[in-house]
């Protein structure tokens, strides 16, 4: 029989965000940890939202979920989320050429930047925790 992972606590997930924003590098990000707000229409374990122009984030754990999550899934989520931090700059590039565009080739570039540089997100944040050593 396979042993039930321990489920990760409040405090457990304020030491990971702090242990993962120091080990990417974003120790001026002031991020700011949000337990029980949530959006309904977000089909996600958690999301960041991040300000344009200022280094300051809020990381939303899906309150739904985060109780059941175990401290692999919890590095994982948190490590996914900390690197949208990272890729902010890429992301707006989009922005520079949007009046430049006609909408329609626009909106295909930007669904198909934003799918792409989700999927290098979610495989590097893997890939992180696992060379971390967490299991």
């Amino acid at each position: 029989m396979t042993p039930i992972a321990p489920r990760v606590t409040r405090r457990q997930l304020e030491r990971i965000v702090r242990q993962w924003t120091r080990r990417l590098g974003l120790e001026r990000w002031d991020v700011t940890l949000c337990w029980d707000e949530w959006d309904e229409e977000k089909q996600a374990h958690a999301y960041i939202w991040r300000s344009r122009d200022y280094d300051r984030a809020a990381l939303y754990l899906n309150p739904a979920e985060r109780l059941t999550w175990s401290e692999l899934d919890a590095h994982r989520y948190v490590v996914h989320e900390l690197l949208h931090l990272a890729t902010r700059e890429a992301e707006s590039v989009l922005d520079l050429v949007k009046e430049r565009l006609h909408p329609d080739a626009h909106a295909i570039l930007e669904e198909a930047h934003r799918h792409e540089l989700e999927g290098i997100v979610d495989r590097l944040a893997y890939r992180l925790v696992e060379l971390a050593g967490v299991t």
